[in-house]
């Protein structure tokens, strides 16, 4: 639940830079956690992957609209629970709130038992930050990503969330594809945010102090 003090709300597209915080687009296997736990260590808020594990923040957000499941979800809703969560980040503790987004988190909506997604340039409007973190070895993290499904740990909590397994992962998403979908995911994102956004690779940031103060 995100560390919040209650506000009035505000309404969709009228917050100001002072109530815009931070994105960072990732992907799995990019060490996007570690990243959000220096950040906190800085002040900055980091709600972790608040808009998929974490869609349930809206109820202490007293949305009034529901973000999950998808089937319920609607592209005004999950914008005004972003709105409000950006509008209602505790500035007396934090410099700025934030969280972390992967492909598969803009998924809102279902249209013939099918997902609908949200084209990424939908958060452009909401955030006054972006931080497009990348991973260089696609293989690696593809690896890395498969051994995680395959024995359901994700390297927290010393695996003993009861996080589930799929033994089958490598059989069901061949590293050709993944590669493949990844290298998508990157090209629209730098298409997007190229421009406006800080693009940081795992590897740097995680061996060089000075990349890290960049973000």
């Amino acid at each position: 639940m995100p560390n919040i003090t209650p506000k009035a709300r505000q309404p969709i597209g009228t917050a100001s830079s002072q109530t815009k915080g931070y994105v960072i687009l990732a992907g799995p296997r990019t060490a996007s956690s570690t990243l959000c736990h220096r950040l906190q260590e800085h002040r900055f808020r980091c709600n972790g992957e608040m808009l998929w594990h974490g869609r349930n923040f809206a109820k202490g957000l007293n949305m009034t609209c529901p973000v999950w499941p998808l089937s319920a979800c609607t592209e005004a809703c999950f914008s005004d629970s972003v709105q409000t969560y950006y509008a209602n980040c505790n500035t007396l503790r934090w410099k700025a709130c934030g969280f972390k987004v992967f492909q598969p988190h803009l998924r809102c909506g279902t249209f013939l038992n099918q997902s609908i997604n949200l084209n990424v340039t939908w958060l452009q409007k909401f955030v006054g930050k972006v931080v497009i973190l990348e991973r260089r070895n696609k293989t690696q993290q593809y690896l890395s990503l498969a051994k995680a499904f395959e024995t359901g740990c994700w390297g927290f909590r010393n695996c003993t969330d009861g996080a589930s397994k799929i033994p089958e992962y490598r059989q069901r998403h061949s590293m050709s594809r993944v590669i493949r979908d990844t290298e998508n995911w990157y090209s629209a994102l730098l298409a997007a945010y190229g421009k406006m956004g800080l693009h940081v690779y795992m590897e740097d940031y995680l061996s060089s102090e000075k990349e890290f103060n960049k973000i």
